[in-house]
């Protein structure tokens, strides 16, 4: 049992809050079910040309690779969810490969219990306090809520389509599949950093929603910009400078997102409403990997690196226009119709507000 920490506190109930180190290891294992996660959702898209011909098939059959992820996603994300909330994180976690056995092995000897001995805040304390099916007919009938999860969901889903097409995308301007492997490289690491620096950023703010807001409209203008840059030739530091800008500013709300999902949604539990957006951004992902190919239109191999196994390349202008257009709905949508008050931090106020009170009067 570890010590007491200094940022330990006692409200006037008697119950006493803590965080626990150990958390950072929980934090690491589901770090690593995640990156398996992606690793097998992505690994045919930096190639998908390479794969289509190797294997006889169109790039429609390749891209499923990537959106049968997204839609297997769904029924077994709404099963986790409930899960997660009624059963607790240990219970939750099995999902493959090495990353997941290693993964599995650390949460069967590392994670013990389904919460902690303690919980570390009054938020943390009233978050699972509403029943699973409760918490969903409050989070259906809470305007913000579904603002949120219909937009910030159609964010990650831009994203999602993003990633499983880039390659498909920048080949037909006769980039190679090494650079589009760049490309989604430079998008998530700057995506990662982004989320870092903002989420610590609003952390120590709470300006949640200034920051979503903000960061969503200028990830629209990004998506605008790498419509009009992956049209062009020759042109790999615009591209690469566009991809990172793309990922700076589009995931840096990603995590920022899911915490005023949680605000907006006190005091359903934090699986819940998380659970809810993720549903939301596997449905749109797979819905705009269905559509996008969709609109595209062959094109003569003049000039392309794409190495297409059956049907010919196909020019994508329209469909990152598309993409770029949904986007900039999304981020409007958004930023003139989402409003809420911060239900968990204004109930942790109060919460050390009466406890500062109740020692004031028992001194």
């Amino acid at each position: 049992m570890e010590p007491v920490g200094a940022g330990s506190s006692e409200p006037s109930s008697g119950l006493r809050y803590r965080s626990y180190r150990r958390r950072w290891f929980i934090l690491f294992v589901s770090s690593t079910l995640s990156c398996s996660n992606a690793m097998c959702w992505l690994t045919f898209a930096p190639v998908a040309d390479q794969t289509a011909q190797y294997f006889h098939i169109s790039m429609d059959q390749v891209n499923w690779l990537s959106m049968i992820y997204l839609v297997v996603g769904v029924p077994f994300g709404f099963g986790t969810t409930w899960i997660l909330d009624m059963l607790g994180l240990k219970t939750s976690m099995v999902v493959y490969a090495v990353p997941a056995v290693i993964a599995c092995l650390l949460t069967t000897v590392g994670i013990r219990n389904k919460v902690p001995p303690t919980p570390p805040s009054v938020g943390a304390a009233n978050s699972t306090s509403e029943p699973f099916f409760t918490g969903m007919k409050m989070l259906l009938k809470n305007k913000a809520y579904l603002i949120l999860m219909i937009c910030f969901g159609g964010g990650v889903g831009v994203f999602t389509s993003f990633s499983a097409l880039l390659q498909q995308i920048v080949c037909v301007r006769g980039y190679s599949n090494t650079f589009a492997g760049l490309c989604g490289a430079l998008f998530i690491v700057f995506g990662i950093l982004g989320a870092f620096v903002f989420g610590l950023y609003v952390d120590k703010t709470k300006k949640f929603m200034e920051t979503t807001k903000i960061n969503f409209c200028l990830t629209a203008f990004a998506s605008i910009a790498f419509a009009l840059v992956s049209r062009m030739r020759d042109q790999p530091y615009g591209l690469a400078v566009v991809c990172s800008l793309f990922g700076l500013l589009g995931f840096s709300i990603y995590p920022v997102g899911m915490e005023l999902g949680v605000e907006c949604s006190y005091p359903v539990g934090e699986a819940t409403s998380a659970g809810l957006i993720f549903v939301s951004g596997q449905l749109q992902g797979a819905l705009f990997i269905l559509l996008l190919p969709a609109l595209a239109r062959p094109v003569t191999s003049d000039g392309s690196a794409c190495q297409v196994g059956v049907g010919a390349a196909l020019d994508w202008t329209v469909p990152t226009l598309v993409l770029a257009a949904i986007c900039s709905l999304e981020a409007c949508c958004f930023a003139l119709l989402f409003h809420t008050e911060y239900r968990r931090v204004s109930a942790e106020d109060n919460e050390d507000a009466s406890a500062l009170l109740h020692g004031t009067a028992t001194e």
